[in-house]
């Protein structure tokens, strides 16, 4: 849900202190970008997340997990696969 506020807020941006969240970001575009971007902003990294990065979020949540597969044929557009490695 935290994600799909900061897709629906055009942007988010990152806490200042004293200010806490629960992931140390705030949804709304803003200038503070010093922390890393959240791992959902992906193509580009550009501090909104875009209805394509949501819907890859999405698609792992609902596979129960991603792991790592820079070999996947075809490839994917962020070297992950959903649902849980290989054996």
């Amino acid at each position: 849900m935290r994600v799909i506020r900061f897709s629906n807020s055009a942007g988010f941006h990152c806490v200042t202190p004293p200010e806490t969240t629960e992931d140390g970001y705030i949804p709304s575009p803003g200038a503070n970008q010093g922390c890393c971007p959240h791992a959902s902003d992906y193509s580009p990294r550009d501090w909104q997340i875009s209805l394509p990065e949501l819907l890859r979020l999405i698609q792992f949540y609902n596979s129960g997990g991603y792991h790592w597969c820079p070999d996947a044929v075809p490839p994917t557009e962020d070297g992950f696969c959903p649902g849980p490695p290989p054996a």
